[in-house]
C-alpha cells in the first residue's frame, strides 16, 4: 500500500492544471456549483459542465492528458524493478484506477458565502485501502499456498492485479470523511484553496 500511497500523489498535478485554467475567467457560478464541477472534472473525467468555469475542449483534453502521463509516472516512480512492473502491469494498474474513481462518491453543500468568499463542505467516500490491501493480503497468501513456486515477481505482478482489481470495482469506505473547502471569487469564478484540493484527493486513498 505504500507504494499505492506514493502513487496517488500525482494527483496534485492535475489539480493544479484544472486551478489554473479555471482561473481563466467564465460564466459565474455558486461556490457549490464550482466544487461539483471541479470534482466531476478530476475524479469521475466529466466534462458535460465545463464551460460553467470557462475551460475549453482543448483545454480539457490537455488536463487529462496531462493526469493520465502524471498517473503513469507515478506508477513508474512506486519504487519496483521494472522487469516486475512491466508496461502491460502498468498499463492495467492505471486503467483500474481511472475506473476505480468513476465510482468515487461525493456530496457537495454550501455552508457560508459573502462577497468574495465561501466556504464548501463536501462528504467524500474514496477507496478503501484498509480493506483492499487485507483482501489482497488473504488472496496472495491462498494463490502462493496453491502453488509454492509463485516467484517475488509472480507475487509482486499478482498483488498489483488483486489491489487494481478491487479499486476498479469500486471498494470504498462505508463512513464518508467530511472536508471543508475554502473558495475565493476572481475575475467572476470561484476558486478553490489549492492545498484544500490536494487534502481532498488524498482522502480518496486514505
Amino acid at each position: 500500500m505504500k507504494n499505492f500511497k506514493r502513487i496517488s500523489v500525482v494527483f496534485l498535478t492535475l489539480m493544479l492544471s484544472v486551478v489554473t485554467l479555471i482561473s481563466c475567467g467564465g460564466p459565474k457560478t455558486t461556490p457549490e456549483e464550482s466544487a461539483k464541477i471541479i470534482l466531476d472534472v478530476v475524479i469521475k473525467d466529466d466534462k458535460s459542465s465545463i464551460d460553467k468555469v470557462g475551460i475549453t475542449e482543448k483545454e480539457y483534453t490537455g488536463i487529462r492528458d496531462a493526469f493520465e502521463n502524471g498517473l503513469m509516472k507515478g506508477i513508474s516512480s512506486a519504487g519496483v524493478d521494472e522487469n516486475i512492473l512491466t508496461n502491460e502491469v502498468k498499463d492495467k494498474f492505471k486503467s483500474d484506477i481511472l475506473a476505480g474513481l468513476k465510482k468515487v462518491k461525493y456530496e457537495v453543500k454550501k455552508i457560508s458565502e459573502d462577497k468574495d468568499t465561501a466556504k464548501v463542505e463536501v462528504k467524500l467516500s474514496g477507496f478503501d485501502m484498509e480493506k483492499i490491501a487485507k483482501t489482497a493480503q488473504d488472496e496472495l497468501k491462498k494463490k502462493f499456498e496453491a502453488n509454492p513456486s509463485m516467484t517475488e515477481k509472480d507475487i509482486y505482478q499478482e498483488s498489483f492485479k488483486i489491489v487494481g482489481g478491487k479499486i476498479a470495482d469500486g471498494v470504498l469506505v462505508e463512513n464518508p470523511k467530511t472536508m471543508t473547502l475554502t473558495f475565493t471569487k476572481e475575475n467572476n469564478v470561484w476558486m478553490p484553496k489549492e492545498s484544500e484540493l490536494v487534502d481532498l484527493m488524498s482522502a480518496i486513498v486514505n
